[in-house]
């Protein structure tokens, strides 16, 4: 079988996105599958032609004449967009194919394009909501909930999500909401967020960066992410100068980069933190791994929003693999990756109060933190290691190929548990 994955972005650009399109080609590779990855104009950096990474070939969409003169002219814009990423779809599936599946990943800038050249190809169409673009608009501030734009999207995505062989979702949050768009349940399947438990293992922690960083002998409360707004890093910034102005034992370790950086750093100065708090920046993808050994725990505490209570975080599956003890805020995509008390713990989102006393329970309590880092390694082993997630896109193409084959009949295609 060979399919097209139509991708926002891919590697060599890191980010929680681009490194589960990485899980799911590689592991579909292993399983037998011949997967394909083009990208839209959106890719970081974007490179001429195609380029092989990690054995699978990437076919990038260049910028045309039309693309470059609606640059500033929105949904012009957006319009040119799809229709490069239209034509080269085309030209990938007629020069790489014949394709049996194209699956396009959200945002729909990708999934629209993606769907019609599956029609073209005579392929089937899978496509993959990871978070709903609007919301996300929403958040980085471009627009606001219930504007003429943002039905415009939410429309868009409800249309496409109804006209898909597949449906596939990262979670029972954006399950939910497209069941309540209409969409029919038999076609929606559940692929969640997953982690290379194999890469992220039990490690010690790395003492000549912790001596470099100033952390030796502390119990260190850490974040390793990507700065979105929602992350609530100020929360996290102002419980450790709670914490730290009563105790010296502590440190608090931040670590990456992006949109409320600068917001960060100015709170570090306004608070006096000093070497309290570590703002380590942004670091290269392979030192990830030595920065997560120096955390005794991993805090996660998005504020409440639609965005974060419909979408599953990446990276506290990362810590929970690495048998890290894990604090999130109790925003619905973090209580659908940690239990309460049996794989880490939760706290009110937006509570700094509350914050204090969870981190100060397991900063106080190194056999708690052993017990749920041990009982969050089973679980990812049990239910998110990504060499058994992947196996459920067999399933998927499966179905999708069935419902491609009996539209095409004109009779419905048999149902199937999703």
């Amino acid at each position: 079988m060979k399919t097209l994955h139509v991708l926002d972005a891919s590697l060599p650009h890191m980010a929680g996105y681009t490194s589960r399109a990485r899980s799911i080609v590689q592991n579909q590779k292993r399983l037998g599958i011949e997967p394909l990855v083009v990208t839209g104009l959106r890719q970081p950096g974007l490179p001429e032609g195609s380029e092989s990474i990690e054995g699978v070939m990437h076919y990038r969409t260049s910028p045309s004449r039309t693309t470059r003169s609606v640059a500033g002219v929105p949904a012009l814009r957006e319009l040119a967009e799809m229709s490069a990423l239209f034509a080269r779809i085309l030209d990938v599936g007629h020069h790489a194919g014949p394709l049996d599946v194209i699956h396009a990943h959200s945002p729909v800038l990708c999934g629209m394009p993606a769907h019609g050249a599956a029609s073209r190809l005579g392929a089937a169409s899978v496509y993959e909501v990871r978070a709903f673009w609007e919301d996300a608009a929403v958040n980085n501030g471009r627009d606001a909930e219930g504007s003429p734009r943002y039905a415009a999207i939410r429309g868009l995505e409800t249309r496409l999500a109804r006209s898909v062989d597949a449906l596939v979702v990262i979670c029972d949050g954006i399950r939910r909401e497209l069941l309540d768009r209409g969409v029919p349940g038999d076609r929606i399947f559940t692929v969640p967020n997953g982690v290379d438990a194999s890469r992220f293992v039990p490690t010690p922690r790395d003492a000549a960066l912790a001596a470099k960083l100033g952390l030796e002998g502390k119990k260190v409360i850490g974040f390793i992410g990507t700065f979105f707004a929602f992350e609530g890093l100020h929360l996290l910034a102002d419980a450790i100068e709670r914490i730290t102005a009563e105790r010296d034992d502590v440190r608090g370790l931040i670590v990456g980069y992006g949109e409320v950086e600068e917001p960060l750093r100015r709170q570090h100065a306004r608070l006096n933190l000093g070497e309290k708090l570590v703002l380590a920046g942004k670091v290269p993808a392979s030192e990830v791994m030595r920065y997560y050994s120096l955390a005794d725990v991993l805090c996660y505490p998005r504020v409440q929003q639609r965005i974060t209570d419909l979408t599953t975080p990446l990276k506290p599956l990362e810590a929970m693999s690495m048998q890290k003890a894990v604090l999130g805020s109790d925003v619905g995509g973090i209580r659908e990756l940690v239990r309460d008390g049996e794989t880490g713990l939760l706290f009110r989102a937006g509570d700094v109060e509350d914050l204090v006393r969870a981190a100060t329970r397991l900063l106080d309590d190194a056999d708690l933190r052993l017990r749920l880092g041990e009982a969050a390694r089973r679980d990812i082993l049990q239910n998110r290691d990504w060499s058994r997630l992947a196996r459920r896109y067999l399933d998927v193409y499966d179905a999708a190929l069935a419902h491609r084959h009996a539209r095409l009949r004109g009779v419905e295609a048999p149902r199937r548990a999703a």
